[in-house]
């Protein structure tokens, strides 16, 4: 099963409104560039998934949620 990176942008940026992150806010929150973000929220690439993993837990955010796509 491969990750598809447009859902995962899709998720990432709706819980980073959700939560009312800049993208410049959830960059230097999870210590990467800005345009990274836009990168990942675009879909058009996510070079560390790490990233991901640490804006869940920098945001208080199950993993699970950017998984299945349900903010409960």
């Amino acid at each position: 099963m491969s990750l598809n990176y447009v859902s995962l942008g899709a998720k990432v940026k709706a819980i980073r409104k959700h939560r009312g992150f800049t993208q410049a806010a959830l960059a230097e929150k999870v210590d990467c560039a800005t345009t990274h973000i836009s990168y990942i929220e675009s879909g058009v690439k996510c070079k560390a998934p790490s990233y991901v993993i640490k804006f869940c837990g920098r945001s208080y955010i199950h993993i699970s949620i950017i998984e299945i796509g349900h903010m409960i």
